[in-house]
């Protein structure tokens, strides 16, 4: 399975560098591989988790919820969701969804 093929979604939210509260790309969301349905989050900037609930909702409101393992940023290694590689595993097994890796666009 492609990522691509998730429905990937870029999203903003409001986050802190050096001091100064910005706005601006702050991950990733994408149809859960395992149920199909819900979306995982992605965060590649430290967030609050009300802001990172906030900006979900905005950006999915007829979700119902995301499912989002919070408290992590992970490394990405570009912006063309295609061929992109995520580090560490995206892993939302707590909520009983999928775990699992992002290597070149495939997801494993």
């Amino acid at each position: 399975m492609r990522l691509v093929d998730l429905e990937p979604n870029w999203f903003d939210a409001r986050y802190w560098e050096d001091g100064n509260e910005k706005i601006g790309r702050s991950g990733f969301t994408m149809l859960c591989p395992h149920c199909g349905t819900e979306r995982l989050a992605v965060t590649t900037r430290k967030l609050k988790m009300t802001d990172q609930m906030l900006a979900l909702s905005e950006a999915h409101p007829n979700n119902g919820g995301n499912i989002v393992p919070g408290g992590y940023v992970w490394s990405i290694d570009s912006d063309d969701f295609a061929d992109m590689t995520v580090t560490p595993s995206v892993d939302a097994s707590a909520s009983g969804h999928w775990h699992g890796f992002i290597t070149n666009g495939e997801i494993r």
